[in-house]
């Protein structure tokens, strides 16, 4: 059913305008994340079917550019009152328009693919170092140094180093088993 709901613009626009109708945070979400699949969607459209992509980026540039400013304008400067707005409709225009192929050299695009990777294990291991370090500082009863650049960068470093193992060793694998 999602495979057949994410190809459906008109499905992806029904789900955000029911979201905005319920009220809480998960509703929230799940119209922030369909905003996002439109504008994948956008960009896939316009990079298999338009002549001029660069006049398409141009335009929703100036799209997101105006509603600002026009929302800025309306709520006599203070734009925090137009938050969902600017959330359900500049930021897709954004990654529209910043989502476009970027070539680099092989190295770095080795780089950069590794470190996208692993996004999403550093979110998810990110939580359990975080409650290790700090029951380990409880079972020592020493304070937490939180504000110690050096223990910021430990936390970093192991959560980093965790997730590209735990990508490499785990979640690749799983990954193409399932497929």
């Amino acid at each position: 059913v999602m495979l057949l709901a994410t190809r459906s613009w008109l499905l992806n626009l029904v789900v955000i305008a029911i979201s905005l109708m319920i009220p809480g945070q998960i509703a929230d979400c799940f119209a922030f994340f369909y905003a996002g699949g439109l504008a994948a969607m956008a960009r896939q459209f316009a990079t298999s079917r338009t002549i001029h992509p660069w006049a398409v980026e141009g335009a929703s540039w100036l799209a997101a550019s105006v509603f600002l400013l026009c929302g800025y304008g309306f709520t006599d400067g203070h734009l925090e009152s137009i938050g969902l707005l600017v959330m359900l409709i500049c930021t897709p225009v954004l990654l529209y328009s910043l989502s476009r192929e970027v070539i680099l050299p092989a190295r770095l695009q080795q780089v950069v693919e590794t470190a996208g990777n692993m996004t999403y294990s550093s979110y998810l291991l990110q939580f359990p170092i975080q409650l290790t370090m700090m029951l380990g500082f409880s079972l020592m009863r020493a304070p937490v140094p939180i504000y110690d650049n050096a223990f910021f960068g430990f936390f970093v470093g192991t959560t980093l180093l965790t997730s590209y193992f735990t990508y490499r060793h785990f979640e690749a694998p799983a990954q193409r088993m399932i497929r």
